[in-house]
């Protein structure tokens, strides 16, 4: 358990310091979908830093390691809604001044918005529309998380051919 400093989204902190044996950790707020960016800047001559992002379940999905000024991390895209850690921290002394003073800036471009079509609500079995055989449908839209179902009636030795028509986005 590590104790978070909430940022949000466009924040710059600036005037920051990180010390030996005292790493720093932010937590974000993200929806699943969410894209965030991430960086630190500093001078490598005063100490060599490193970023890392956490996700909600306690892994490393993004890390920074160079050996040179200022590490970023993104756009990562969040897999899960829930709140994630960015973790800033010491990798080694390169003067002899403890620790390294660093800003800090995360961005976040929301989730592309997705609006369902007019058949809903068909989102389970229970729930599905039921079409015409022969009969073309057009307009759907196929959103992430949002499954689709449809029905159609068949007699006894029918056989249901069906052809699916998109552009790849």
């Amino acid at each position: 358990n590590v104790t978070a400093a909430a940022v949000t989204t466009g924040a710059t902190l600036s005037g920051l310091t990180s010390c030996p044996s005292d790493d720093d950790w932010y937590s974000i707020t993200l929806s699943a979908g969410d894209s965030l960016s991430a960086s630190i800047a500093f001078d490598h001559a005063d100490g060599d830093l490193h970023l890392r992002l956490v996700n909600p379940t306690g892994q490393t999905v993004g890390v920074s390691l160079s050996a040179t000024d200022n590490e970023a991390i993104g756009p990562y895209t969040a897999t899960a809604t829930g709140t994630y850690l960015l973790h800033v921290y010491l990798n080694g002394e390169t003067d002899p001044v403890p620790g390294n003073d660093y800003s800090f800036t995360t961005a976040v471009s929301p989730a592309p918005s997705c609006s369902d079509d007019g058949l809903e609500d068909n989102d389970s079995s229970t729930s599905a529309t039921s079409i015409t055989a022969g009969l073309p449908i057009t307009g759907l839209v196929s959103c992430p998380a949002d499954d689709d179902w449809y029905s159609i009636w068949l007699d006894s030795g029918e056989e249901l051919s069906a052809d699916i028509s998109f552009t790849h986005a």
